[in-house]
């Protein structure tokens, strides 16, 4: 039998809390206590968010593969197993669950929740765990429709799917030329918080290029300047080339 976890906190605040979730996923839990587990973080008791979490990304990739699968039936695997990355990788689910705001509902102890890396992470974590809360809860069909809505943006109808993003782009030439990975980091800058704005980076130091931008959201900043890398990139290896036909 499950504690009642819920119980570490006051009456009124844990109503606060369902009705403020329930509301942002728009389905209204018969077991609040699995809710609440699903924001339970590993730091604060061993009765936590990690089995909800592993669940939740099985049924996740699933589901989005069920979709994909029956929207686009003349995609081949390695098109649908792209996209199927593409939708649910951890920048991903990070920048969505930071949309929801969902890191506010964490129950946790001794970690610094804010840390620019500990952070997303977490985020990406609590969605899953979340998804595989309503899972148990609600079962298939619901389940189904909800993620169809929470990752509405990013299933809408596309005329070619499974295409390379250049973050992905950037880490093949990088393997190509036996060098280290591009490194990735952010940081929020002064900005208010329902319009949050982010620095981020991309550096390759064997190559000498560091790249910033900022932007809404992280993920899209690792799109950006990997784009811009590459874009780096290309015009390095014209000059190269202009110059050895000059010799």
């Amino acid at each position: 039998m499950r504690t009642l976890i819920s119980t570490r906190i006051n009456s009124s605040k844990f109503s606060d809390f369902v009705t403020e979730i329930q509301k942002k996923i728009h389905y209204k839990f018969n077991d609040h206590e699995l809710l609440y587990l699903a924001f339970a973080h590993k730091s604060n008791n061993s009765d936590n968010y990690e089995r909800l979490e592993l669940l939740g990304d099985s049924v996740l990739r699933l589901f989005i593969t069920e979709y994909l699968y029956h929207q686009y039936n003349k995609a081949n695997e390695g098109e649908l197993s792209r996209e199927i990355q593409n939708i649910v990788n951890k920048d991903q689910l990070a920048e969505l669950a930071t949309e929801m705001d969902l890191i506010k509902y964490l129950d946790f102890k001794n970690i610094r929740i804010e840390d620019i890396n500990l952070k997303p992470s977490i985020s990406a974590d609590i969605l899953e765990s979340l998804i595989g809360a309503i899972y148990l809860d609600a079962g298939h069909a619901v389940t189904q429709k909800i993620i169809e809505k929470i990752f509405h943006k990013q299933l809408y109808l596309k005329k070619f799917i499974g295409e390379k993003d250049a973050k992905t782009t950037l880490q093949e030439y990088c393997h190509s030329k036996k060098i280290d990975l591009p490194l990735y980091k952010h940081e929020r800058v002064k900005s208010p918080d329902h319009n949050p704005i982010f620095h981020v980076t991309c550096t390759i130091d064997k190559l000498c290029i560091n790249i910033g931008v900022e932007c809404k959201n992280v993920a899209e900043g690792h799109k950006i300047t990997s784009r811009r890398v590459l874009e780096r990139l290309k015009d390095n290896e014209i000059h190269k080339n202009n110059i050895s036909r000059k010799k």
